[in-house]
């Protein structure tokens, strides 16, 4: 017997394909975001040009189906990406 899987896992094995799909780099960024950065600091502490941090974070955003970077926060939160 097979039991399908309850739409809660499904939801969070989704949100975890997804997750997977984004770079070390966007990895990097989303914890930032996570942590509060703006991304004038994110760019500062990455060492990249901040148009490059929004270059990602759109990227990011569209990898993970969401609207902003708070959204974004709240679906890492929820998804316990960066909890050890």
């Amino acid at each position: 017997g097979f039991e399908p899987a309850s739409p809660v896992a499904d939801e969070a094995a989704t949100l975890a394909r997804n997750f997977a799909t984004l770079t070390p780099q966007q990895m990097n960024i989303l914890r930032l975001i996570c942590e509060g950065r703006p991304n004038k600091l994110i760019s500062y502490e990455l060492s990249i040009a901040e148009a490059t941090v929004k270059t990602h974070i759109a990227a990011i955003m569209s990898k993970i189906n969401v609207r902003n970077r708070t959204q974004a926060a709240l679906l890492a939160s929820k998804a316990r990406v960066f909890t050890r």
